[in-house]
């Protein structure tokens, strides 16, 4: 057992004890509030980064095709499905960190 100082007044406080006797500051709560978890795995946040890459690259390509002025409207069938795809694969993407999540 040691002998801690409470960190709002400064009390000295057992390392055992859950809360402050002198303010009543939670001392075990502090302790484990610091320490953050990551569960996201590698694999589904690299989806996630893929899948907003395939969403900008279709805005690029729809915006290069609009912006040509040519008659042919296949770039932007092109970026158009991009971004739908880009923006379905993030959504599943983000559902499935939510489902995973603890």
């Amino acid at each position: 057992m040691a002998i801690i100082s409470c960190p709002e007044c400064g009390h000295q406080v057992s390392d055992k004890a859950a809360s402050c006797p002198s303010c009543g500051t939670p001392l075990a709560a502090a302790a484990t509030s610091a320490r953050v978890i990551e569960q996201t795995g590698k694999g589904l946040k690299a989806q996630q980064l893929l899948s907003i890459l395939l969403l900008l690259v279709g805005v690029v390509f729809a915006i290069a095709a609009s912006s040509g002025g040519g008659s042919s409207s296949g770039g932007i069938g092109l970026g158009g499905i991009m971004i739908m795809i880009g923006f379905l694969w993030y959504a599943v993407v983000r559902f499935r960190i939510w489902w995973h999540h603890r």
